[in-house]
């Protein structure tokens, strides 16, 4: 509804508007440590499919290759792109300002087991809009690449 979560403010977090086809979709706030503090969205009822044709998009943040020569983290959406409806929703989703380190384990297990239920819930039991906040905490810790720190590695997923 054009409002930002509020108590997540701090003055070193970048917020921004993820535009897709000339369209806003969602809205991110981006750290220094190129990855995202969270990502607030609207969630869309939908089938749960996955849009499996989309290349990854990116600005000035991390790159593919950040996550390429990582052997155990995964690009681990914060709105993922089942929870929304429309095609263009959920090419949305695949910009590298979404993601965040997730290892494997996590991410193909109780992280997805975890998206399916709120989508299933929502579908059956929200008749409203419901606004979707999901986020992270950093460890402090980072992926390197070439021995330069290129991204944050979460602590927690909420």
């Amino acid at each position: 509804m054009g409002t930002l979560p509020r108590g997540l403010g701090q003055q070193s977090f970048k917020n921004i508007c993820q535009f897709y086809e000339g369209k806003p979709r969602f809205v991110t706030q981006y750290t220094f440590s190129h990855i995202p503090v969270y990502s607030a969205y609207t969630f869309k009822h939908s089938d749960g499919f996955k849009k499996a044709d989309v290349l990854w998009m990116y600005e000035q943040q991390a790159v593919l290759d950040d996550y390429t020569e990582s052997v155990i983290f995964e690009r681990g959406q914060l709105n993922p792109d089942e929870h929304q409806a429309h095609p263009d929703d959920k090419a949305a989703t695949y910009t590298l300002i979404n993601v965040v380190p997730q290892v494997e384990e996590f991410h193909m297990g109780p992280w997805k087991k975890h998206e399916h239920i709120i989508r299933r819930r929502l579908n059956n039991y929200c008749r409203s809009t419901a606004y979707m906040v999901t986020g992270v905490t950093t460890s402090g810790h980072t992926i390197r690449r070439q021995n330069i720190k290129r991204l944050g590695i979460p602590s927690y997923f909420w």
